[in-house]
This record gives structure tokens, sequence and C-alpha cells, in this order.
């Protein structure tokens, strides 16, 4: 059983890169930016997703390992990463609470600022994007108990369907979603149905015939297809059908990448770093940053061209995804390990 897939590596880098797109869109034009944002980079979240699922049930098939083990200490480094990362941002929430109103600051709106965010760590999320870190901590933690009991592949593949139908129905039909805590609403929307696909794929042969091949990679083609038909339809289903062609999307990216034959080489690990970095630290520049840069530099098109925003946004992303990565090699930041 193969143990490193370098094409997850390389492919999970693309995808940091739509997450990117998605927080700071490309285009102009409102079609443009929903087929590439709402549409195509849509597949981001859903593949990593997916590929953290596979990787970590992949592990667990290794023998002789002890899987209770794992799992703890595959959750306690999300968990971390997760507190770590909350940390990171508490100047962007502070930020983002009290924009225009910091004359109104007082010492009982501070405690009332950290009781929010520990609640929103913890029921929903603690900034914008951090929602996956949670998501994916109490998605793996659910699935690997569903299948210490169940381990049919279709079996937990139905689940996660049914998961995503059923609170999909609730939010349509009786619009209850609204009343729910974030991370149960995107667990079920998301995390399981994705982590569920993951799963599928690790129970699965990592060989593929050409036409399979060929036919995982038009997959594509089919989602932006929907796409365009989800743009001009106003219907209540249009979003959910994308939605659903998405995750699938997703789940054929991630066969081709097992599929692929790419060797195991010295810039795998390091790409991966780069993918969760970027990942990550992408939003530390907020828009009132990118606003601040502007008025101050004498650069209003840093605001009004959504191309020169996304570009500037990536590359202080991987700006300080190289500082981290070459100050963790230096004694006393080895604790920087932690942001990857």
């Amino acid at each position: 059983m193969r143990k490193t897939y370098p094409a997850i590596d390389y492919f999970k880098l693309l995808m940091a890169i739509f997450v990117v797109g998605i927080h700071r869109p490309l285009f102009s034009g409102d079609f443009a930016n929903y087929m590439a944002g709402n549409v195509l980079f849509s597949v981001a979240v859903p593949f990593f997703f997916a590929a953290s699922s596979f990787l970590f049930f992949r592990k667990l098939q290794q023998p002789q390992i002890k899987q209770w083990r794992v799992m703890m200490q595959y959750e306690k480094r999300l968990i971390v990463m997760y507190l770590i990362y909350t940390v990171i941002y508490l100047p962007c929430i502070f930020v983002k609470l009290h924009t225009g109103h910091y004359d109104e600051i007082t010492a009982r709106m501070l405690v009332s600022d950290a009781i929010f965010i520990t609640k929103e760590t913890v029921l929903n999320a603690s900034f914008v994007h951090l929602w996956y870190m949670n998501t994916l901590i109490v998605s793996i933690f659910i699935l690997f108990c569903l299948t210490r009991k169940v381990r049919n592949k279709w079996i937990v593949i139905c689940f996660g369907a049914l998961c995503f139908t059923g609170i999909t129905l609730f939010q349509v039909k009786w619009d209850g979603v609204s009343r729910l805590p974030e991370l149960l609403t995107s667990t079920l929307r998301c995390g399981l149905p994705c982590t569920c696909t993951g799963y599928f794929a690790a129970q699965s042969d990592d060989d593929c015939s050409r036409v399979k091949k060929c036919f995982l990679a038009s997959s594509p083609i089919l989602l932006l297809l929907v796409g365009a038909w989800a743009f001009t339809d106003q219907t209540t289903w249009a979003p959910e059908i994308r939605k659903v062609l998405s995750f699938l999307t997703a789940y054929c990216f991630l066969r081709l990448c097992i599929a692929s034959r790419c060797r195991p080489d010295p810039w795998s690990k390091t790409i991966r770093k780069y993918s969760t970095l970027i990942y990550f630290l992408h939003l530390l520049l907020m828009g009132e940053g990118l606003q601040f840069l502007a008025v101050h530099l004498g650069l209003p098109g840093l605001i009004d061209c959504n191309f020169l925003r996304f570009s500037l946004t990536l590359f202080l992303a991987v700006t300080e995804a190289t500082v981290i990565i070459l100050l963790q090699k230096k004694k006393h930041f080895e604790w920087l390990r932690y942001l990857y």
C-alpha cells in the first residue's frame, strides 16, 4: 500500500489558490466571478475535506497501528492548529467587531467580546475561513466512530448523502438552519458528506483505467454547465444541485490524484506546507487592510481592481508562508511547525 501521494500535495496547492480566489474575486463581471468563485473554485474546500479524510483513513489501514491513538493525535493536532490560528486572527476579529466604533470601547465590552469569541470558536468559527478546522475536527471524529461499527464504504457514502439531504431539506422547506449553530450545519452540509467521499476513496483501489480517468477529468465540464444554469435559474434547488456537483468534482479530482503515478520528490513536503499556510494566512490582509494601503499609498487600484487585490493577497500569503517555513528551521522557532 502506498504511503505517499505527491499528486495530492500539488493539487492541494492549486486548491489553496482557489480558496484565495473565493475570498478575493478575480474578475469584474458578475457572471465571470460567479463561474469562478461560486462554481469552479467551490471545489477547493470539499477537496481539502476529502483529501484529509482519505489520508487519515489510509493511515489507519497500516498494520499493527493503534487506531484510537492515531485518531486522538490527529484531533489534538487539528485543535492546536485551530487555537493558534484563532489567536493569530484576534486583531482581525477585533477590527471586524469595532470598525468605526473604537471610541465606544469599554472594559465591559472587551469582556463581552472575549465571551462572544469563545462561543463562536466552539459553536461556529472564530474567523471567516477557520470554520474548516472545527468542522474537520467534528467530521473526522464522527466518521471514525461510525466506521468502527460500519466499514462498508457504500453505507458510509449513503450516510454522508443522508446528512446533506436532511439538513438541506430542513433549510429549504422549514428555513430552520438559521436557528442552528454554524458548526452543526457546516458539518452536515459539507464536512461529513466530503469526508465520507474521502473514506470511500480510501476503501477503493488506487488504480484507474484510462477510460475512467478521462471520465473523472471531464467532471469540471459538467460542473461548469450546471453552474451556468444555476446562475440564470432562480429556483431554490439550483444552488443545491451545483453544490452536490462540486462535491462530486472534488472526489473525481481526488481519484485522479490517487491514480497518478507521480513519484515522491523533495518538493512534496514543502508544497504541502505552502498549501496549508496559504489557505489559513491569506485573510490576514483583510478588506480594511487593503483599503488602508490604498489610501496611504495613493493606489486606489488596489481596491478598484479585483485582479490586483487577488494578486496582492496571494503574494503576501506566499511571502508569509516562506518566512514561516524558513524560520521554523531556526532554533527557538520550531513551534512554527504547528501552523502547518
